[in-house]
């Protein structure tokens, strides 16, 4: 059985703000001041939005937040970026990341939970959706989508670490459906 979650928060289901928001709409200038906006919406509603402004600068840079609450409430926050140098060697340029403001680590995606913006660590008591669902609503997930006509299922006799993935997750599927079944007594 899931977790029970009487009052606790679910991750999912908070405004946040992702680091690949900023990326995708080259917020990273150094030396700019960079303005705009992010809208979030609920179930096709709209529920809210934030203004952005974003100062980058060689080795950080600062975006600071403003929102209204559902108290009427004007808050302002600012949130420092830091870069660290990418994995994929010294010329391959660098990845940022938000430095939480309650906790002080390094995150990709800021949650609001309550008032202000911070990572997913600092809400202890925070799950994640499928954190709270019971063992049979797990298993009544739906099927893989079939393997792609076309798609090469070998290469050079052997099977792709592609199609055998997914496979595993057919016979995982399969293997959970029939466990569920049985559970139900359906025959």
């Amino acid at each position: 059985m899931g977790r029970p979650s009487p009052g606790t928060p679910i991750i999912e289901h908070h405004k946040s703000i992702p680091l690949r928001f900023l990326i995708d709409r080259k917020y990273f200038r150094t030396g700019e001041r960079i303005y705009g906006t992010i809208q979030w919406s609920y179930c096709g509603r709209s529920d809210g939005s934030a203004s952005l402004l974003m100062e980058t600068h060689e080795d950080v840079a600062y975006l600071t937040i403003g929102y209204q609450t559902k108290a009427e409430e004007i808050v302002r926050q600012q949130v420092r970026l830091s870069p660290q140098p990418s994995n994929l060697g010294k010329d391959r340029g660098k990845v940022w990341y938000f430095i939480c403001p309650k906790t002080g680590n390094q995150c990709r995606k800021l949650y609001m939970i309550g008032r202000h913006f911070y990572s997913q660590k600092a809400f202890s008591s925070a799950m994640y959706a499928s954190q709270t669902e019971s063992k049979m609503m797990r298993l009544a997930k739906p099927a893989p989508q079939p393997w792609p006509k076309g798609k090469p299922k070998k290469y050079k006799g052997l099977y792709t670490k592609a199609y055998v993935k997914h496979m595993q997750a057919q016979w995982q599927h399969d293997d959970a459906f029939f466990r569920l079944a049985r559970f139900k007594g359906w025959s």
